[in-house]
């Protein structure tokens, strides 16, 4: 089962304007920022994987061919609707239905003023998923410790491509652990989405 992933990567430097085209070349690409002082750029992406850590590993490769320097990835803090589903791993019109029913209430979170994307208003991502995890109880993925991860990640790739640590493989090498010490991923696409089914089924029987 795969799932859409909505993140963004931060490179350095700044995307060129023939790196700009390749990213937005991309199909899951929906917006490269560029900080020109910092001389940065994010890029977001929405793409379908079998779980986060496989969509910014993907995400990386890509963009490194394009002989971009990923640094580190994060959590976009603006979502629509549809983009709040795929976090919880829900349909969107169910998502839909059950978060509507309750917005009219006094303390739900309001979508930015004069802000849509297409015909969806768009919300506050932290303000959002507190009230549906409260008010409407569905889990919330911890996406830190992925997303902490693949930065290390990226900044292990980072100098190994610049070559500037001696000896790094004896680095590379503590990032595989023993077999007997690895641990099943609890957060496959598939047990995610069962977590709120789950609770949804248990909220029937009462």
């Amino acid at each position: 089962m795969t799932a859409i992933f909505q993140f963004r990567v931060l490179v350095a430097p700044a995307p060129d304007d023939t790196q700009t085209m390749g990213i937005l070349a991309l199909d899951d690409t929906s917006a490269v920022e560029i900080a020109p002082e910092e001389n940065t750029g994010l890029v977001h992406f929405d793409r379908s994987a079998p779980s986060l850590a496989s969509a910014i590993a993907t995400a990386t490769l890509d963009l490194e061919r394009l002989g971009l320097r990923p640094c580190r990835p994060g959590q976009r803090e603006l979502v629509t609707i549809p983009e709040a589903a795929s976090r919880f791993a829900l349909a969107v019109e169910d998502f839909r239905a059950r978060l509507t029913g309750t917005l009219s209430e006094r303390h739900a979170p309001r979508p930015i003023r004069k802000y849509t994307v297409g015909d969806e208003p768009v919300f506050e991502w932290p303000e959002l998923a507190e009230w549906t995890r409260n008010r409407i109880g569905y889990v919330i993925p911890d996406d830190g410790p992925t997303l902490d991860a693949a930065g290390l990640a990226m900044r292990l790739r980072l100098h190994i491509h610049a070559g500037d640590v001696p000896d790094i493989d004896t680095l590379t090498a503590l990032v595989t652990p023993p077999r007997e010490h690895r641990r099943e991923n609890p957060r496959s696409t598939d047990d995610y989405s069962g977590s709120n089914d789950s609770k949804a089924d248990a909220n029937e029987q009462e």
